[in-house]
């Protein structure tokens, strides 16, 4: 009895695989190479997160792979890994209109530095995943991190400035690149002059609840106001230098 639910099982996890990576693999953010190899690791948090599939690991993968007589209906290069070509039966749909905006999930500690640089796609990838909801951009993201922050793409903005924004289906969209100007998310606190930011990670406050995380609200472009942009030494300064002249 034990055997046969074992086998059952690997049955029900093989087929969800051959689904996952040959039908549908948008429809777990997952964006295959041109070869139709994904990230072993992103394969198996996108896994993970559905229900009946919560306890698979890399060794219940393994086992598929691994079958006899290649049986398998998987094939691996390295750390990726696909269904194997003649399996494979995309069923992907294209977007009905052009979005303006679409979102992506970052880590806290890593949107400061996006904000002031953009961004660039992982060395290991050729493009930026986005995705056109916040809650699709949240489920992703939050498979690498447990508190992300979710930022606006505009896309004129960021076609205006080189980068490539299309369409891979109507659940996921890729980009070669996001200038600075083309996004929006959380507050960024400004650094003070002539003080430079220490490393390692920021403390976020207790209790932060994920709504506030993903309210885009920092916008690039000059800041009005006599002394809004200026850091809080500055300004207590001036109102010391007047009391002085005073």
């Amino acid at each position: 009895m034990a055997k046969l639910n074992v086998e059952k099982r690997r049955d029900n996890l093989e087929k969800f695989l051959i689904y996952v990576l040959g039908v549908a693999p948008d429809e777990f953010g997952l964006l295959p190479d041109k070869d139709g190899y994904v990230s072993f690791k992103e394969l198996l948090g996108a896994i993970k997160q559905e229900d009946g599939f919560r306890g698979v690991t890399e060794g219940s993968i393994g086992e598929i792979l691994n079958l006899p007589m290649n049986k398998s209906p998987l094939e691996r290069a390295g750390n990726r890994v696909r269904v194997r070509p003649d399996l494979a039966n995309f069923e992907l749909t294209p977007p009905t209109a052009r979005p303006k905006v679409l979102y992506l999930g970052l880590r806290p500690t890593a949107w400061p530095s996006v904000f002031e640089h953009g961004l660039r796609p992982n060395p290991l990838e050729d493009h930026i995943k986005l995705f056109p909801s916040k809650e699709a951009a949240l489920r992703v993201c939050s498979r690498h991190c447990p508190t992300p922050v979710i930022i606006t793409v505009n896309v004129s903005k960021a076609e205006a400035a080189g980068h490539r924004v299309e369409a891979y289906s109507e659940r996921l969209y890729r980009a070669d690149g996001l200038n600075p100007e083309a996004l929006s998310g959380p507050p960024v606190q400004p650094r003070a002059e002539g003080v430079e930011a220490k490393a390692g990670p920021k403390a976020e406050l207790p209790g932060q609840s994920l709504s506030m995380a993903v309210e885009p609200v920092a916008h690039h472009g000059k800041k009005k106001g006599k002394f809004q942009d200026a850091p809080d030494w500055k300004i207590r300064t001036r109102i010391d230098r007047r009391k002085d002249k005073g």
